[in-house]
C-alpha cells in the first residue's frame, strides 16, 4: 500500500508542476499582449492581408504536377497501387 501513496504523491507533484508551468506560460502571454497594446496604431489602416504595394501576390491554386503521377511513384521506396507506403510511426 505504501507504493500506492508514493505514486499518488508523485502524481500530485507532477500535476502541481504542470499547473505552475501553465500559469507561467499564461503570464508570459499576458505580458506580451500588454507590450503589444503599448504600440501606437493611430492612423494605421487595418489590413485583410499583408500586401504592401497594392498588388495581389498570391498565385492561382492550380495543380502543377498531377500529370506526373507514374513518374513520381517510381521514386517511392514502396508503393501500394497509387499510394506511397510508409512505416508506421506510432
Amino acid at each position: 500500500m505504501q507504493g500506492f501513496f508514493v505514486i499518488m504523491d508523485t502524481y500530485q507533484y507532477a500535476k502541481r508542476a504542470c499547473v505552475e508551468k501553465k500559469g507561467l506560460i499564461m503570464d508570459r502571454i499576458i505580458e506580451y499582449f500588454n507590450k503589444i497594446s503599448e504600440v501606437d496604431t493611430d492612423g494605421v489602416e487595418p489590413m485583410v492581408q499583408p500586401v504592401f504595394d497594392g498588388a495581389n501576390k498570391l498565385r492561382d491554386d492550380v495543380v502543377t504536377n498531377g500529370e506526373r503521377r507514374e513518374e513520381l511513384m517510381k521514386s517511392a521506396p514502396v508503393a501500394c497501387g497509387e499510394y506511397y507506403r510508409v512505416p508506421r510511426s506510432i
